[in-house]
């Protein structure tokens, strides 16, 4: 269903340039979310400069991640970043005017606002409008209330068009999705591969493994389609 809201992302009218912007903003944080399970307010939090590579010394290769230094409880940690998240990423920055590539230190929100905001310093009056530009910088979105516009604004788009495809179920699980609902999906799909709990707990970063393990949902044919395979049960 996450793809779908990305489909009805994708055909929306883009008619202006701070649309344009919007939606490549949107479809990272969607995707971010999606591939990640981090929490709102861990992403309002983060800034350009937490996304890093992470070298593996074991195969010698280098894999991008986001150190999330605003955890529950105040807990610091990493999330692996797919390289969806990371091409999304990179058209993202591109369109903001930065470099593909965050660059280590850089304190720049990593959610940014189309709007833009006047840079500290003297007042001066530039009289062309490159020059007038170079005076402002993007405005930072660090409140949760507004990463939760930017998606249910989403949900909704998409819920609509469910429901004129006579998708009403779908419609009333989008309308009632939020951020929290991303990030149980994305616990439950990491189960439902197969993932080990204690890699499951350390991706979604429980600090039990026990809370991790509500995301197997098993009921009580899976019960029974189990012990089967099992003996004595089997038998």
């Amino acid at each position: 269903m996450i793809e779908e809201v990305l489909d009805s992302m994708e055909k929306a009218s883009r008619t202006s340039v701070e649309k344009k912007l919007m939606f490549l903003r949107d479809r990272f944080i969607l995707r971010l979310l999606q591939f990640t399970g981090m929490r709102a307010s861990e992403v309002v939090l983060a800034s350009m400069g937490d996304v890093e590579l992470y070298a593996d010394p074991k195969s010698g290769r280098a894999h991008w991640s986001l150190v999330v230094r605003h955890g529950k409880g105040g807990k610091t940690g990493r999330v692996a970043l797919p390289p969806a998240v990371m091409d999304d990423l990179r058209a993202y920055r591109y369109a903001f005017n930065f470099p593909p590539d965050p660059v280590c230190g850089d304190t720049t929100a990593l959610i940014l606002s189309t709007r833009t905001r006047k840079v500290d310093g003297p007042a001066r009056c530039p009289s062309t409008v490159v020059g007038r530009r170079s005076q402002r910088r993007w405005a930072e979105i660090r409140r949760r209330a507004t990463l939760w516009d930017i998606l249910t604004g989403a949900f909704q788009r998409c819920a609509a068009g469910f429901r004129s495809a006579g998708r009403d179920q779908d419609a009333v699980l989008l309308e009632r999705a939020s951020t929290h609902w991303l990030r149980h999906t994305f616990g439950r799909q990491l189960t439902a591969m197969g993932v080990d709990v204690r890699v499951v707990a350390k991706a979604m970063r429980h600090d039990d493994v026990r809370t991790s393990m509500a995301y197997t949902e098993l009921d009580f044919l899976d019960v029974v389609r189990e012990m089967e395979k099992a003996q004595p049960f089997g038998k």
